[in-house]
C-alpha cells in the first residue's frame, strides 16, 4: 500500500473507491454522487491510499486549517491502518502548511467516533450538519 497525492485523472478509480467506502453514509446519500471531490486535485491537501492501481481510501483536508472534510476507506481495508496513515500524512500537510490542529466532524456512529478518538481526537462540541442542493 502507498500514499500518493490525488491527481484529477484519477477520477473513475477515485469515484469508484468513493462509492465503495462511504456507500450508505447520511452524509453522502444526501449529497448523492457526484460529490465533486473527483475534481478536487489541487484545492487542499488530496491524499489516496492506493494498493496497486486500486484506490482502497482517500483523505481531502483544508490546509492550513486541518480541517478534514472527506475520508473514507473502502470496506475490505478497514482495520487494516489505511485510515490511520491517510489521517497522519493530514496532519502532516497541515502542519507543514502552518496549521496547529486537525478537525473532524464523523458520521454520527459509533465506529467513526471511536476511530476518530483512538487517533487522539477529542470532542469540542456538537453541530447540526445542513444539506442543501
Amino acid at each position: 500500500m502507498r500514499l500518493v497525492t490525488y491527481a484529477n485523472d484519477m477520477a473513475a478509480r477515485y469515484e469508484e473507491a468513493e462509492f465503495a467506502a462511504l456507500d450508505g453514509l447520511a452524509v453522502f446519500r444526501a449529497m448523492g454522487p457526484p460529490t465533486g471531490y473527483a475534481e478536487g486535485a489541487g484545492l487542499g491537501d488530496f491524499t489516496v491510499a492506493a494498493r496497486g492501481d486500486h484506490i482502497i481510501g482517500f483523505c481531502f483536508t483544508q490546509v492550513p486549517e486541518g480541517i478534514v472534510w472527506w475520508l473514507g476507506v473502502v470496506p475490505d481495508e478497514r482495520r487494516r491502518g489505511v485510515g490511520h496513515l491517510l489521517i497522519e500524512s493530514a496532519a502532516r500537510a497541515t502542519r507543514v502548511a502552518g496549521g496547529t490542529h486537525l478537525l473532524a466532524e464523523p458520521e454520527d456512529a459509533p465506529a467513526a467516533r471511536a476511530f476518530f478518538q483512538a487517533l487522539g481526537f477529542r470532542e469540542r462540541g456538537l453541530r447540526d450538519l445542513l444539506i442543501r442542493r
